[in-house]
Parts: C-alpha cells; sequence; structure tokens
C-alpha cells in the first residue's frame, strides 16, 4: 500500500511514521524548502500527550521539553495581578502535561521517521485526479504519484482541500483575534522572568514571555481584531496594538526590529461538514483548526494522527477506514471546538471588567483545594479523543457547529 502525505508538520509526519512501521510506502511533499524548527511555546496535553506516550514519542521529548515554576499575570505597567504555580496546571491536566517549542516537537517527530520515508521538500500538489482504484497526485517538480490514498496535511491554508473540496475560504471561521509568535535573544529578560511565564494582559490584549535556554525568550502576541484582514505590516501592528504596555513590552519590540521575521497569523477555526472524499483525506488544521489555545493544535495533531494511522494499518478497505478515522474523530471535534471559543473570551477579556473577573478566578483556583475552579477553561484539553468506545467507531457524522 501507498500513501503520499501533503504537509510535513506535526500532523503529516506523525501519520508518516506510523504508517511506515506497518509497511506502507509514502511519500510526504512540504512547500516549505526545508524543515521547520522555528514556532512558538505549546503544551502537549490529553489526547496528544497519550498518543505521544503510545508511539514512545515521550521518552524522547524529555530532553526538549521546559519545566516552569509556574505563571504570573500582570497588567500594563507590569505589577502582578494572579499568580498560578504549574503544579496547580498540572493536576487540572491529571499530571499529563508536557510544554515544549513547537519546532522541538516537530524535529523530534521528523527524527522518528523510517529511512524508507520518502521527503520532498520544495514541492507542491498541482492537481490531484482520482482514477478508479487509486489516486494520482501531480506534483510542482513535474512528477505524477499514484497511491492507493492522498492525506492532506497541509495546515490551514491547505493546498489539498482547496483542490478537492474547493476554496478554502468557505471553511474558515475567523474567531476574532490576531496573533505572533518568535524567539528573541534577551539574557536579562529570561533572567527577570526567573523560570516562570509571564503574562502582560491588557483589555483585548495580552503578551506573553516564556524563558527559554541559554538566554532566549519566546514571545506570544494576541489581540483582538475587527476582521481577518492581514496587516500591511506585522511590525506596524504589534507596535500600534502593544507600544502603549509596560514592563519589558517596549525593549521586546525593539528587539522584533532586529529579526528577519515574525510569525503573524489570523486566529480561526476550520468547518467542514466532511473531511474525507473517496480515498482523499484532511487531517490536523486543513480540517480541524480550533483555537488559539496553546498546544491544542497540536495535541489535536498528533491524536488525530494516530487515529487514522490505527484505522488505515489494521483496516481492509482504505476509503471504509477514512470514514471510520473521520466518525472517531468528529464528536470530540465539536465539543473542542465550542469549549475553544469559550475560552478565548475568558483567558483575552474584551474589557476590565473581564479581566478582573479572570484574574480573580486565578487567584482563588491557586489556593489549596479550589484548582477546580478552572476546570471549564481546560475542559476542551481533557477531551480524549483516544477512549472513544468501538460502538463509536462507526456512528453517522455529527454537524460541526
Amino acid at each position: 500500500m501507498k500513501a503520499v502525505i501533503c504537509g510535513a508538520g506535526i500532523a503529516g509526519l506523525a501519520l508518516a511514521a506510523r504508517l511506515s512501521q506497518s509497511g506502507w510506502e509514502v511519500a510526504v511533499v512540504e512547500s516549505a524548502p526545508a524543515p521547520r524548527s522555528e514556532g512558538y511555546m505549546i503544551d502537549l496535553f490529553g489526547s496528544g500527550y497519550e498518543a505521544a506516550a503510545r508511539t514512545h514519542l515521550l521518552t524522547h521529548l524529555q530532553d526538549v521539553q521546559y519545566r516552569f515554576g509556574g505563571v504570573r499575570w500582570l497588567n500594563e505597567a507590569g505589577r502582578q495581578q494572579a499568580h498560578l504555580r504549574w503544579r496547580v496546571l498540572e493536576s487540572l491536566l491529571d499530571g499529563r502535561l508536557m510544554t515544549l517549542m513547537r519546532g522541538d516537537l516537530e524535529q523530534t517527530v521528523l527524527k522518528q521517521l523510517a529511512s524508507s520515508v520518502s521527503l520532498r521538500f520544495d514541492c507542491s500538489v498541482t492537481q490531484v485526479l482520482a482514477p478508479v482504484g487509486a489516486v494520482e497526485v501531480y506534483l510542482s517538480s513535474g512528477a505524477v504519484e499514484r497511491a492507493d490514498v492522498l492525506i492532506g496535511a497541509d495546515g490551514i491554508h491547505s493546498r489539498v482541500r482547496d483542490l478537492v473540496f474547493g476554496d478554502g475560504a468557505s471553511w474558515f471561521r475567523f474567531m476574532g483575534f490576531h496573533t505572533a509568535a518568535c524567539v528573541i535573544d534577551a539574557p536579562e529578560i529570561d533572567q527577570a522572568l526567573d523560570r516562570e511565564i509571564h503574562i502582560v494582559s491588557a483589555p483585548g490584549r495580552q503578551v506573553a514571555l516564556y524563558p527559554l535556554r541559554q538566554g532566549s525568550v519566546a514571545i506570544s502576541f494576541v489581540h483582538r481584531a475587527a476582521n481577518s484582514a492581514p496587516p500591511n505590516s506585522s511590525m506596524a501592528a504589534l507596535e500600534a496594538g502593544y507600544g502603549d504596555l509596560g514592563w519589558h513590552v517596549p525593549d521586546v519590540l525593539k528587539r522584533l526590529k532586529e529579526l528577519p521575521s515574525i510569525r503573524y497569523e489570523q486566529m480561526g477555526q476550520v468547518v467542514m461538514a466532511h473531511w474525507c472524499r473517496g480515498r482523499i483525506a484532511l487531517l490536523g488544521d486543513a480540517c480541524q483548526a480550533t483555537t488559539f489555545l496553546p498546544g491544542q493544535g497540536a495535541s489535536l495533531s498528533l491524536a488525530s494522527a494516530y487515529v487514522l494511522g490505527e484505522e488505515l494499518c489494521t483496516g481492509t478497505d482504505v476509503k471504509s477506514s477514512l470514514m471510520r478515522y473521520e466518525h472517531r474523530v468528529r464528536p470530540s471535534l465539536i465539543h473542542i471546538r465550542r469549549s475553544g471559543r469559550r475560552a478565548a473570551d475568558w483567558l483575552v477579556p474584551a474589557s476590565n471588567t473581564g479581566l478582573v473577573a479572570r484574574n480573580g478566578l486565578i487567584r482563588l483556583a491557586g489556593r489549596p483545594g479550589l484548582a477546580r475552579l478552572l476546570r471549564p477553561v481546560v475542559e476542551a484539553a481533557r477531551e480524549d479523543i483516544l477512549s472513544i468506545a468501538e460502538t463509536d467507531r462507526v456512528r453517522p457524522s455529527a454537524t460541526l457547529q
């Protein structure tokens, strides 16, 4: 059996590893010129953590994970408003929490690939045909791959999705937020963070600073926006949105100007009626983009890739295997999507009143025995895709909301 996977991100690489281990011939095509090493800080939890454990990936991630003492929420001037110890967050997720850079996770998955997997960078899909009993994938290199299955794991702007299911703009639901992420070299800021995450909050916006190794700091910006149109200049947008904040934010903005690029995105969800068509299926953000909650996309990608790999490797019919994958993952995704929309409003309140309420709840949850107050916020993170009952594996698809 042969699979062509479009996208060398977390979902595509995890699926490639699973299929190759079961004897599949796998070709992975990626439009980027080389493997990505950049990214932002994520939390691996829930079904993603379980999938990593089942595939023995957790062992390899131990060396690249980060362990923090806690999280501090500050106001615009840098005065502390709330503090939560890291062990409280771990307890909310039953101890199944691992924090790391997305690029490190992707690189670790890449290293687990068998040598038999064909990796083709700087290559994209230009056309897809579906003759009886196969899929023909036309590539920008001029090559044509004939396979038993094609998987589009090429992100929220999926080329496979556009070619097979129609214009991607039809599936994109803007969540009302813009975000940016980068890593800067700032030993003095890293020292001030003292191994804790610091989040500077103002109505409708926040800046999170994560201490890394060797004096580096990961920065994450999130702010509310009226529409999904990208700014003419990412740097200008960040200066306009965060330039009035105090503490270390001015220094951060100054250092951003020295970077070759800044990852800037409009946060949205992908809402589709179906993910499969014949021998073609979508995976990861191409069909399951949910929320900007740290790590939700990465965790969901690992879990979904595990389920899809399981179905393809144990099933006898490709089309039926793809349908079972969708039927198993979709119900949990609906719940995660709804929870994500609620959590976004709570994490980045639009008003001072909302900030006061959020910070007050965090302070209460930090007291002994009251961590459960934050369970509704992490509800989506606790969704267990991998424990769907056997009777649920063939139930009809639910309608996405």
